[in-house]
């Protein structure tokens, strides 16, 4: 008898977020963080997403302007008798970014 993909769960999905965290330097300057987490295991298959945000932002009344740093990692595991194998990509670098508010 063969399982079903909902039979081979064989852990929860795990979703941590830390609430976006933003602190206003000036009226007009603010700096921000967040970070969120995702993995989860379906045997044979196993995965996660890191990601990692820092930026900085400057608003005029209708436009701003910002830079940040963001990480990202990505995780993909396969662990079965005729493959083992997987994913491992990373990449994280500075952004710039400008913006208009209605």
């Amino acid at each position: 008898m063969s399982m079903s993909a909902i039979d081979q769960i064989s852990a929860h999905p795990c979703l941590f977020s830390v609430p976006s965290s933003e602190y206003a330097v000036t009226p007009n300057w603010t700096v921000g963080a967040n970070a969120r987490y995702f993995g989860i295991t379906v045997d044979p298959y196993s995965g996660s997403i890191v990601n990692i945000d820092l930026s900085t932002t400057y608003s005029f009344e209708y436009f701003y302007f910002g830079a940040g740093y963001t990480w990202v990692d990505i995780n993909v595991e396969i662990d079965e008798s005729n493959w083992d194998g997987g994913l491992d990509w990373r990449f994280d670098g500075p952004h710039l970014f400008i913006g208009a508010r209605f």
